[in-house]
């Protein structure tokens, strides 16, 4: 009955007229001993009955009031005396004695509110004032409002320009509506609202089909509203931006596809294909940029680059990225550097260039810091994490992610959670800490489908490859890859861990297929860039569970130069480079070089609490052992002891059973 009291304020008169009304309109059902109301009691069409019961209390307190109470009624149920008075053709002091007498009437009541010192006692007067109004009067007035808001908040108050764009809406003038929404949509950008400015954006849009609006105006407006649906985390914000950059493109309106090119962009690479549409974009934004615009230049190269990272145009990709780098040279903006990171990251991808990327980062960091701009802080954090995984650099990880995690938290954005929530499920795979893991990826896939993010199931997909594989659950991990591969047929890294989980259920016969297929092309077949690193480990760790030598040492150099890297994507990862270069070694019988990448291995994984790699670590030195001498020692019983406790703490069991089998082979027949 709260709605049913608000309406009428508790006046027993017009409840007892209005749920009369409702029930013989079958607007309110009784059931269960519970009141329902079907419809709206504060928008429904009103009974006549009531109407006249309002309209005899207005009418009794004489024609002024009654015309003052009509304008009111225009403004809402608050509203300022200072504002309504103008809108009448009476003297301020006839105005000010009709108020005192709506007041005493028992039809107003004071607030107390500076801005709206005036309310309809009743929500139902107000309604019934206004639905007698005809088009024609109703026109009139909001004109009237608009003009007189106009000129008493000059220049308008925030809450002034929202009642700006109804009131210039309802009286028709779509020009002036437009305006107005779109001051409404900037003062809910700049007081972090973007929900709310996507909604103003939509309703500008809308003001802008009577036919006078040109394509340049609508694609800007298509460009702002793509901005804050981007913000708000808005599934449509991908085809708004891309219409947007469609119109601004027939309008001829370059600055405007620049923007809408930029904004499109996510802040990281597509997983297992490129955005073609996007890319188009992109190209087209470049073709008419204005050269001598340092700042808008460099920023779309280093998407384009980021872009063609799923491309076999790889020349292309790092040319746009060193071209970037150029640009953010010369340029005298000292945010540059920031603002193209995020994509610089993955356009620069790959294990060659993992010391520029760093050195890149570091620079990018302490501007960042300085800039006052919590977004540019977060997503250079995010580029600073990635590298610093990638480098073995377990502090710098730990404070980009710190600042990750406190960014997010602040700013509030759906897609800064949804990044979070990536690195957050990663961090608690590398712990093996399983429960956490699935709580964070299952997050991750619920915030990244409330926004359409194209990536939200590869990603989900990888990532409980990821932690379920780590603790032996191969029997549930197959299906949902089988699943991924059907969503993205062209990704290899799907496919490889598909491969990975067979030879480790004993589908030995398909793994060795995809092995021998890549190893037939001396694995010619892996893309340059982004997943590199990780397919080509890929190939290892099948190489290793199917113990075939020869693909070992194909795969030996070619992973070697860059033993000192953590093979990562983005989310998902495989842990040191080193530990595969001793685990080949092994398998190829060089027991010295295996055990100094082993011990490396170690020692990085214990730095980053890496609980599963750490364990898988220990039995990898133990087997080395048993190798080089057919039987393990007291120190290799203990790597084993320790990789024991580890697994019986974090539900590893695929190392316990690699111990166990370790440990009978080792054991001496009689």
């Amino acid at each position: 009955l709260a709605e049913l009291h608000e309406a009428t304020a508790g006046n027993p008169l017009y409840a007892a007229q209005l749920i009369r009304h409702l029930w013989e309109s079958q607007l309110l059902s009784v059931a269960a001993n519970e009141i329902r109301f079907v419809g709206d009691v504060r928008s429904d069409a009103l009974p006549r009955s009531l109407l006249e019961v309002v309209w005899s209390r207005v009418h009794a307190l004489g024609r002024p009031a009654t015309d003052v109470l009509r304008s009111a009624a225009v403004l809402g149920v608050d509203f300022a005396d200072d504002v309504v008075a103008p809108m009448t053709e009476l003297e301020d002091a006839e105005v000010a004695i009709a108020l005192d007498l709506a007041i005493g009437a028992g039809l107003l009541v004071e607030t107390g509110d500076a801005m709206r010192p005036l309310r309809f006692a009743h929500a139902l007067v107000n309604h019934a004032l206004y639905n007698e109004l005809t088009g024609s009067e109703r026109r009139r007035l909001h004109q009237r409002a608009a003009r007189v808001l106009r000129r008493v908040h000059e220049p308008p108050r925030p809450g002034t320009v929202v009642d700006l764009a109804r009131h210039t809406a309802l009286a028709g003038d779509l020009a002036a509506a437009r305006h107005w929404a779109v001051a409404a949509a900037a003062h809910a950008s700049e007081h972090l609202a973007p929900a709310e400015a996507a909604a103003w954006y939509e309703r500008a849009l809308s003001f802008a089909d009577d036919g006078e609006v040109g394509d340049a105006e609508r694609a800007e407006l298509m460009v702002r509203l793509g901005e804050a649906q981007n913000r708000a985390g808005d599934p449509r914000t991908h085809d708004t931006l891309l219409g947007a950059a469609n119109l601004a493109r027939r309008a001829g309106a370059r600055d405007v596809l620049v923007r809408a090119a930029l904004a499109n962009d996510r802040g990281f690479s597509r997983v297992g294909g490129a955005d073609h549409e996007q890319l188009a974009t992109l190209e087209a934004a470049i073709a008419v940029a204005d050269r001598t615009d340092t700042t808008d230049l460099a920023r779309l190269l280093a998407c384009r680059a980021q872009e063609l990272v799923h491309t076999p145009n790889h020349d292309l990709r790092l040319a746009s990225a060193l071209q970037t780098i150029e640009l953010v040279d010369r340029s005298d903006d000292p945010t540059l550097l920031p603002q193209v990171i995020p994509a610089l990251v993955f356009g620069l991808w790959g294990p060659e260039t993992l010391l520029l990327r760093v050195q890149l980062v570091q620079r990018a960091l302490a501007t960042a810091a300085g800039a006052s701009d919590p977004l540019l802080e977060f997503s250079t954090n995010r580029a600073a994490y990635y590298v610093a995984i990638e480098s073995g650099d377990a502090s710098a990880a730990a404070v980009s992610l710190g600042r990750i995690k406190y960014l997010a938290a602040d700013i509030g954005e759906p897609r800064l959670q949804w990044i979070c929530a990536i690195f957050e499920g990663f961090e608690a795979t590398m712990q093996a800490r399983f429960d956490d893991a699935e709580a964070h990826t299952q997050r991750m896939f619920e915030i990244g489908s409330e926004i359409g993010e194209p990536d939200a199931f590869p990603l989900y997909a990888a990532q409980l490859f990821a932690h379920r594989s780590f603790a032996g659950r191969y029997h549930e991990v197959i299906p949902l890859l089988e699943q991924a591969i059907t969503a993205t047929p062209d990704s290899l890294p799907f496919r490889l861990a598909h491969a990975i989980s067979c030879s480790v259920v004993g589908r030995t016969s398909e793994a060795q297929a995809v092995l021998d297929e890549a190893s037939a092309a001396r694995f010619a077949g892996v893309a340059v860039g982004w997943t590199w690193m990780t397919t080509v480990i890929g190939y290892a760790v099948l190489a290793i569970e199917l113990e075939d030598a020869g693909a070992a040492a194909e795969l030996y150099p070619l992973i070697e130069p860059f033993g000192n890297h953590v093979a990562f994507n983005g989310a998902t990862s495989q842990g040191y480079v080193g530990a595969y270069l001793g685990k080949l070694a092994s398998l190829l019988g060089q027991h010295d070089l295996a055990d100094a990448h082993l011990g490396r291995a170690l020692e990085l994984n214990v730095s980053f609490g890496w609980k599963y790699h750490e364990a898988t670590t220990l039995v990898a030195l133990a087997r080395s052992q048993h190798r080089r001498a057919g039987t393990i020692d007291d120190r290799g019983c203990a790597w084993l002891d320790e990789a024991e406790t580890i697994s019986a703490d974090r539900g590893i069991m695929i190392v316990a059973a690699d111990v166990a089998k370790l440990r009978l082979d080792a054991t001496p027949t009689s």
